[in-house]
């Protein structure tokens, strides 16, 4: 909240053929054009469009997915979106921020900058799968969160093993206990799905978010599923909760 305002964001797409005559082709290409924009609301229950959060000049590549707007410690009004900067011209899919503020007065909310965004890592090959190793390898879904442990910033992400894509050999320590009567099916060597992890090195408290470690991931899904997606934290009651969501058709087997 702010000021009064419940404030969300989401991804969106903007309407092409108001007739639905192309429905099908739309949904199936909204990846392709998604922005991320934002809503406001009195009560939590009717909302009002607030548009595009970033400025076009923010976006390094056309697609903005999967964002997460944290306001800055310290501040009064100061905001980081953490999102993933997906397409043209490199085809990649990168871990980036922007940065800007948050207004509002009795008649809505609105914000400012986010004008300019700065990458924050890119998949290496070795911690996590790139391109050349898998060209449908996933990248995305920045979350940080200060790890109560050490005070430090650290982000979570969606990523995948290392290695080329169909050719992980899924033997004993992959598959688990396998109950009795069942056995890993075909197609089980396609999924590589991680939850990553990095470590912000720059001066994270004063804005700057341009450089991290990347760490080992924190959780695989080798021989089980490809996709991992949003994973965040819950810290509550001195533990760690982690959540994800994925897919049926990213698990592999029957």
């Amino acid at each position: 909240t702010f000021k009064g305002w419940f404030v969300l964001w989401s991804l969106a797409v903007d309407k092409i053929d108001k007739t639905n005559a192309k429905i099908y082709d739309e949904w199936h290409s909204r990846n392709d054009r998604a922005y991320i924009g934002y809503w406001y609301s009195r009560d939590g229950v009717e909302w009002t469009w607030g548009g595009r959060l970033f400025q076009t000049s923010a976006d390094l590549r056309p697609w903005e997915w999967s964002g997460s707007l944290v306001m800055r410690e310290g501040t009064e009004n100061k905001v980081d979106m953490f999102y993933t900067s997906v397409g043209a011209p490199d085809g990649n899919s990168v871990p980036a921020v922007s940065s800007g503020t948050i207004h509002a007065d009795d008649k809505g909310v609105w914000f400012d900058g986010f004008a300019t965004s700065t990458e924050m890592f890119k998949a290496d090959g070795v911690h996590y799968a790139n391109a050349s190793e898998d060209p449908y390898f996933d990248f995305r879904d920045p979350q940080p969160f200060i790890n109560p442990g050490d005070g430090q910033l650290y982000t979570l992400f969606e990523g995948n093993v290392p290695g080329a894509r169909g050719q992980f050999v899924i033997g004993t320590d992959e598959m688990g206990a396998v109950p009795p009567g069942y056995a890993v099916d075909a197609g089980a060597q396609y999924g590589a799905a991680a939850i990553g992890l990095a470590r912000c090195v720059s001066g994270w408290r004063k804005g700057d978010y341009s450089r991290w470690e990347l760490m080992p991931a924190l959780v695989t899904a080798l021989g089980v599923n490809d996709q991992t997606e949003r994973p965040h934290f819950v810290f509550k009651d001195g533990l760690t909760y982690l959540f994800t969501i994925s897919h049926h058709s990213t698990y592999t087997g029957k």
